[in-house]
């Protein structure tokens, strides 16, 4: 038994030996203690710049919502890109302009879908957009399309932006932007241009066309001068022809008459 005390006294001066003050340097557990204050800055550095890239990259999507008119992102569907191109290949009389090719404007273009395929159907198409990252995601997604007319992207408020060289113009907006963009638009519009509304309709303006599909539904509207006229160009022809049907006599009286007047 006198081995195992001999041993037992050992351990017990071996443990006083480290628990003395002087002998802490020579602890197995020192470096820890030395090396926990850096640890924990490292990682308060990494938790702070990890903080500061998220408010970084989400500062362009929030600050939206602080404008006047808030226009936040919301990306446009499949069905909604398609729904915009089928309703103006379907009045395609209407959207045709003498200029080739026709020049089109997307509002707010987000990510450019709409500008993407637009560029892909041989329009000459621009998307005005104001958060720069979608911007550069924009440009840098249709760099590399293979089409004739290479689509442009602009970082400008589209309230500011001229409408005034397009054939058609895009909209993706919220309901408080439509009126301010209803101005703009009677104002700058050249008489064959056309609007594609989507989403919300413009308050005063009467739709050419329409497709309703809930959520992805779109409006097509000409300005009011250019919708007035054509419409009285079609109420004169159908006049024409009703006298035509009735009396040959009547059709040419009337078509001489409309010659002779100054208008």
């Amino acid at each position: 038994l006198q081995p195992d005390s001999e041993s037992n006294c050992a351990i017990s001066d071996e443990a006083a030996i480290y628990s003395l003050p002087g002998a802490s340097s020579s602890s197995p557990s020192a470096p820890t203690a030395v090396a926990s204050p850096l640890r924990r800055l490292a990682v308060g550095a990494a938790c702070a710049a990890g903080a500061l890239g998220m408010v970084f990259a989400a500062a362009p999507f929030l600050t939206p919502a602080l404008r006047r008119h808030a226009l936040p992102f919301v990306p446009a569907t499949d069905s909604q890109v398609a729904n915009v191109f089928s309703l103006l290949k379907k009045n395609n009389r209407i959207t045709k302009v003498p200029s080739m090719p026709v020049r089109l404007i997307d509002l707010g273009s987000g990510d450019g879908r709409i500008v993407r395929e637009a560029a892909l159907r041989l329009y000459q198409a621009t998307g005005v957009e104001l958060n720069w990252p979608l911007v550069l995601y924009s440009r840098l997604t249709c760099s590399r399309l293979n089409c004739i007319h290479r689509p442009k992207f602009l970082r400008t408020d589209l309230l500011r932006h001229s409408l005034s060289t397009y054939d058609v113009v895009v909209i993706f907006g919220v309901k408080s932007l439509m009126k301010p963009l209803q101005a703009k638009l009677a104002a700058e519009l050249h008489p064959d241009a056309c609007v594609v509304a989507c989403r919300y309709r413009l308050p005063d303006w009467r739709h050419v066309d329409q497709i309703i599909d809930g959520v992805d539904s779109v409006w097509l509207y000409r300005p009011p001068a250019a919708a007035a006229a054509a419409a009285q160009d079609w109420r004169c022809c159908e006049s024409l022809e009703l006298m035509r049907m009735l009396h040959p006599t009547c059709y040419f009286a009337a078509v001489f008459l409309s010659c002779l007047s100054p208008s």
